[in-house]
């Protein structure tokens, strides 16, 4: 959540749900997995999505993020985008989410076991409703 925290305080413009083009994901393999959210920031597109996971390490469905890697520092390279998985044992159908309401983003993650965080995170008046 924290990384997702710094990326949207990062970007330029959030797309949530039905508004990520998928076009804009790049290389990003996005066949058979939910867009959540998209994040189109000065080092370049970031698209969240959830799903099931490619690999049997994986524990249930998964939250992937496709983007520019970070260097040593610590900052977003310009570098071609690059997709992880980053949380797995998600339920199937639950997950990650995020919803916009009056320039608040909202992200949601639910994990097996019954445990819910959820996050509001502030983007003044360019969040995409």
């Amino acid at each position: 959540m924290q990384l997702i925290r710094a990326e949207l305080q990062q970007a330029r413009e959030v797309r949530l749900g039905a508004a990520i083009h998928a076009d804009l994901a790049g290389s990003c393999a996005t066949a058979g997995r939910q867009l959540v959210l998209q994040l189109h920031s000065p080092a370049g597109t970031i698209t969240y999505a959830r799903g099931p996971a490619s690999d049997p390490i994986w524990r249930g469905e998964v939250v992937w993020r496709c983007g520019p890697a970070y260097d040593r520092l610590g900052a977003l390279t310009s570098a071609a985008p690059q997709t992880r998985v980053l949380i797995d044992a998600l339920p199937p159908g639950a997950g990650l989410a995020a919803v916009s309401q009056q320039g608040v983003v909202q992200v949601r993650l639910d994990r097996l076991g019954g445990h819910q965080v959820i996050q509001a995170i502030s983007r003044g008046s360019d969040a995409v409703p």
